[in-house]
């Protein structure tokens, strides 16, 4: 425990040393963390808002008034065994007569005042696992075996679309954020092997002495490899407070779709070990390499 208290208060004295390369470093990979973070924001916003739509989009089947109880049950039956059909929601004329009075209250007194029948049909709502086959399961109905019982199937060709659209940017986020990382991954470890390099530069002499001396190899290797981890811990607090005020300024945190799945947790635990990995690892070769060539020299 006090070896390793000993080696940590090295590795911060080693930071302090070049104060303004040492900021510099950690700025540049916290704003490394939070671009990272950014691009999995909004690729987290665009793939919750499509699943969200895909739950909203409905097919239409409006029934035949001679359409008998029997038939339409048959109907849904069949309809609930298809594959492509996630549920099947029945809608009577008295429940089709409501809603449309819900969403257009001005019109009740109307209706009551002309003393006009209802003049809704029933219908079913169809909710399609994917809804770009809203298309195809539209016409099969049209020509199915109960396409007598049909008055005419509505497909949402319009929200299809939208979601086709968002689809495409889902996957562009997606190939984005892999991208990110990669940047992401390959600049961290270019930042601390220079760091670590300058450190070691700026402590040749002490490194000559303690070798000559016969310092415990883990000695000389440790507070450099736990600079590259503090540079680490460091770059992915910062990119995570970055984050959140950049998501409270614009408001992003109160979306709902950010909110039920930005899995916060999971992306910084993730993102901590990767960085605490990838500059101990990144440390440890750049030291390994200068001992090398000091011991060969």
């Amino acid at each position: 425990m006090a070896r390793l208290r000993l080696v940590s208060l090295m590795a911060l004295q080693g930071l302090t040393r070049n104060p303004v390369l040492s900021m510099a470093t950690l700025a540049m990979m916290g704003l490394s963390v939070f671009m990272v973070n950014i691009v999995l924001a909004l690729h987290t916003l665009v793939g919750g808002t499509v699943t969200e739509l895909q739950s909203q989009v409905d097919l239409l089947v409006y029934l035949k008034e001679e359409a008998g109880l029997y038939e339409v049950n048959q109907a849904i039956l069949e309809l609930e065994k298809d594959d492509r059909v996630r549920d099947v929601v029945y809608v009577s004329k008295e429940e089709a007569l409501q809603k449309f009075l819900t969403d257009n209250p001005e019109t009740e007194g109307v209706i009551q005042k002309l003393g006009i029948e209802n003049p809704l049909p029933a219908y079913l709502q169809i909710f399609a696992i994917d809804p770009l086959a809203h298309g195809e399961l539209a016409e099969s109905l049209k020509t199915g075996p109960q396409r007598d019982l049909f008055l005419s199937v509505q497909s949402g060709d319009r929200q299809t679309a939208v979601i086709t659209q968002l689809l495409r940017i889902a996957h562009f986020t997606r190939q984005l954020s892999i991208g990110v990382l990669t940047v992401f991954l390959a600049g961290t470890a270019l930042l601390v092997a220079e760091a670590v390099h300058l450190s070691i530069f700026s402590r040749k002499t002490e490194l000559k002495i303690m070798h000559m001396v016969g310092a415990d190899l883990n000695m000389i290797q440790l507070p450099f490899i736990f600079e590259g981890i503090f540079y680490g811990i460091g770059a992915v607090i910062l990119g995570s407070l970055l984050l959140v005020s950049f998501m409270t300024i614009t408001g992003l945190e109160s979306v709902s779709v950010v909110q039920e799945n930005f899995e916060w947790v999971r992306i910084l635990g993730s993102e901590l070990i990767g960085s605490l990995v990838i500059s101990a690892l990144v440390s440890w070769i750049t030291v390994d390499h200068y001992l090398n060539h000091y011991t060969n020299a």
